[in-house]
């Protein structure tokens, strides 16, 4: 049997100063420093470049949301010495499918601004219109979904919310997954006192886009992180928890300049509500009159986990500051149909996407796995 299997990878970064977005990232590639400074090419690469620069063959696709965003994804349609048969003909591996990689992806928007959304609709809306396309440019009836951190988090509200789209859903591959962050150790912990007070947050996050990737993250990866990367390593242990022994120093520098590449402001507020309410809940707007023109009741509905049948693989680490696994395993009995629960010992949240150990702890199992449910072992 010969096919091609559509896998949607979304790794999504909440690291508590900033969630990487499925709506916006840095358009516009940065200029290089002068020819005499040390510094990686990768810094200045989009998502296309970067996966092209190993030797892959990259498509880029887009879609349009039904709210109006535009939305960038990366394919890498085969392996790198494989012959390009088709569409529907490539044998699956790690290198055979649809990637939505959002800590580099960029991604155009139109019609509305940044203070627009938070993750909800990023689980109404993006996941519907990038599950559309894929399977339909596929001539697919569902995929595997694989999600790091907020891309755990629109997952289980997505799935959770719309029979529809969890039907498209084969196993749902949950990486540092997100529900409740009542314990998380970050420091998006500090806003949570003021949760409740919108336009104060508004007006100390900024209107509309928080935390962009521009030149800024662009100079720090280039200067400050070359010349003292355990600076720019503890900021990273700060945020998600530490194990240093993962973490690849050469490639910090590249880390900094593509995160955090920017969110909306509402998303963050949504982020601190969620840490002082201890809830898998809607944005809450503020007051019962607000409240009642989005959701027609007075309070943010609750996301309920037992309306979610999909087959899902959890791998959490024990160090996670973001996936706090007080948090974890207390979303792990709300799972219906649980195919996998792996607890990897000393891992911190961001060791799922750049631990030195990732391919041979994670990534094997998920590759094993999707084998085994295809009936290719």
């Amino acid at each position: 049997m010969s096919i091609w299997l559509p896998l949607l990878l979304h790794l999504s970064v909440c690291t508590g100063v900033a969630c990487v977005s499925l709506r916006f990232s840095s358009h516009v590639e940065q200029s290089r420093p002068s020819l005499h400074e040390p510094v990686d090419p990768e810094i200045y690469m989009n998502a296309a470049k970067l996966i092209t620069s190993k030797g892959y063959p990259c498509e880029e696709h887009w879609t349009t949301t039904d709210d109006g965003y535009i939305l960038n994804m990366q394919r890498i349609p085969r392996g790198k010495r494989s012959r390009d048969t088709g569409i529907n003909s490539c044998r699956f591996s790690p290198s055979c499918k649809v990637i939505r990689q959002l800590t580099f992806t960029q991604v155009a928007m139109t019609k509305y601004t940044l203070l627009e959304y938070s993750w909800d609709e990023m689980a109404k809306s993006d996941l519907k219109a990038m599950f559309d396309y894929i399977l339909t440019y596929t001539e697919h009836n569902d995929l595997y979904y694989v999600g790091h951190s907020q891309g755990t988090l629109i997952g289980f509200a997505g799935f959770s919310s719309s029979f529809e789209l969890a039907s498209k859903v084969r196993t749902f591959f949950a990486l540092g997954p997100v529900t409740t962050v009542g314990s998380i150790k970050s420091p998006i912990r500090y806003l949570a006192p003021f949760s409740h007070e919108i336009e104060f947050l508004v007006d100390l996050l900024g209107h509309g886009e928080f935390l962009p990737n521009d030149e800024i993250m662009k100079w720090l990866a280039r200067g400050i992180c070359n010349d003292g990367v355990i600076l720019c390593e503890n900021v990273f242990f700060l945020l998600g928890g530490f194990d240093k022994s993962q973490i690849n120093e050469s490639r910090v520098p590249v880390y900094v300049a593509h995160n955090p590449a920017g969110t909306s402001t509402k998303n963050m507020v949504h982020f601190a509500q969620q840490v002082l309410s201890n809830k898998f809940q809607m944005f809450d707007y503020g007051s019962s009159e607000e409240n009642m023109k989005h959701y027609n009741q007075s309070k943010a509905p609750l996301y309920n986990l037992d309306n979610m049948y999909n087959s899902v693989a959890l791998f959490w680490g024990d160090m996670d500051w973001l996936a706090d696994p007080k948090d974890v395993e207390g979303l792990i009995p709300k799972i219906r149909n649980l195919v996998v629960n792996k607890q990897i010992q000393a891992w911190d949240h961001f060791d799922f996407i750049w631990g030195m150990d990732a391919p041979t702890v994670c990534y094997k199992d998920i590759i094993k796995l999707i084998r085994k449910k295809e009936n290719w072992e």
